[in-house]
């Protein structure tokens, strides 16, 4: 979880790698949650953004329907 948060926050997965190594070098991660945490990484900062906004509106019904309304998303 506290890698996901980084990387979603700004964080490469290395870096993000690299933070928890240095908290606790014992923990391993399975292949499978590797993957997804690589996954995660925004492409651009335009990608991230989008990601963003994406779970507000999820998030927030109300607003959701505003903007279908009109068509801002």
């Amino acid at each position: 979880m506290f890698a996901a948060y980084l990387i979603q926050n700004g964080s490469s997965y290395s870096e993000a790698m690299d933070t928890i190594g240095n908290t606790n070098a014992a923990i391993q991660l399975p292949d499978s949650q590797s993957t997804f945490l690589q996954q995660l990484q925004p492409v651009s900062a335009e990608e991230s953004l989008r990601f963003a906004f994406q779970s507000y509106l999820l998030l927030h019904p109300i607003l959701q329907q505003f903007c279908k309304r009109r068509m801002l998303f």
